[in-house]
């Protein structure tokens, strides 16, 4: 540690964490963060090191940090997966943090360029990003990318280049209260008069419990039904958009139907 007194903005703490006991591990994880505060001009006062997945130092660090005057202004990290393997996490303890007027910083450099104290919101969007194209690939190529089966759909495991995905068959007698719905609204029934006539009928519901005008909304609004792939639920509510593969899954509705329900809605606002 320096023995030059810096400003209180200048003095910084170093939290280390392992999910093991690895000595070398903490050791890289407080070279780093040492060399760093040597490169910025910083003090580093104290140091915080957690083994075996403990969060022992954490908390008291972070009750340190918190505190009326706190020692240090900034926590350095070698990367803030350290903190958390969650992102919401590691925002709530930024954002306690930032509420005392201490910092926390990733010391990883990151070789794309990225900010080193953003490198935790690259590698989140990255990952992110990854996940969209992926899933945007497996709709273009026909799969279901969702984890539960539609209303009158069930999933069926199907491989596509090794990996294991799924695409929909229709699910008797589920599939028969969609082809239903269908039917009654294009006869001019509302909403709420079908709810009804499915729980006259006992009819089972989406949802535990009893049909409501929500869940026949939902049914005559999704795309699915005329056999559609979708790569998200924004391209759900978006169609215009929408990265989809027509003629994916076996259709329980034709396209022309399910605009012609479309049609229904807008003149109806309903």
């Amino acid at each position: 540690m320096s023995t030059h007194r810096h400003s209180a903005a200048q003095r910084a703490a170093i939290y280390a964490r392992t999910s093991s006991g690895s000595v070398a591990f903490i050791r890289g994880q407080l070279d780093a963060a040492r060399s760093h505060a040597e490169r910025t001009g910083l003090e580093v006062v104290t140091e915080y090191v957690d083994l075996r997945g403990s969060k022992a130092q954490l908390l008291r660090m972070m009750a340190d940090a918190t505190a009326d005057d706190p020692p240090f202004r900034k926590v350095m990290v070698s990367d803030f997966s350290r903190i958390s393997r969650r992102f919401d996490e590691i925002n709530g303890y930024r954002e306690r943090l930032a509420a005392h007027g201490v910092e926390l910083i990733s010391v990883t450099v990151s070789e794309a360029g990225v900010p080193v104290a953003g490198i935790g919101e690259y590698l989140a969007s990255q990952h992110s990003e990854r996940v969209r194209r992926g899933m945007r690939a497996a709709a273009r190529r026909g799969f279901y990318v969702f984890a539960n089966a539609p209303y009158g759909y069930r999933k069926v495991a199907a491989r596509d280049r090794g990996t294991r995905r799924y695409k929909l068959e229709p699910d008797p007698p589920a599939s028969e209260t969609v082809r239903m719905i269908f039917d009654l609204r294009l006869a001019g029934a509302s909403l709420l008069e079908i709810a009804a006539e499915l729980n006259a009928i006992g009819a089972r519901a989406p949802a535990v419990g009893r049909w409501r005008g929500q869940h026949v909304s939902r049914i005559l609004s999704n795309e699915v039904y005329c056999g559609n792939s979708v790569a998200s639920r924004q391209d759900m509510e978006n169609p215009e958009t929408a990265v989809r593969m027509p003629n994916a899954f076996p259709a329980i509705v034709t396209q022309e139907e399910l605009d012609q329900v479309q049609r229904m809605r807008r003149t109806a606002g309903s």
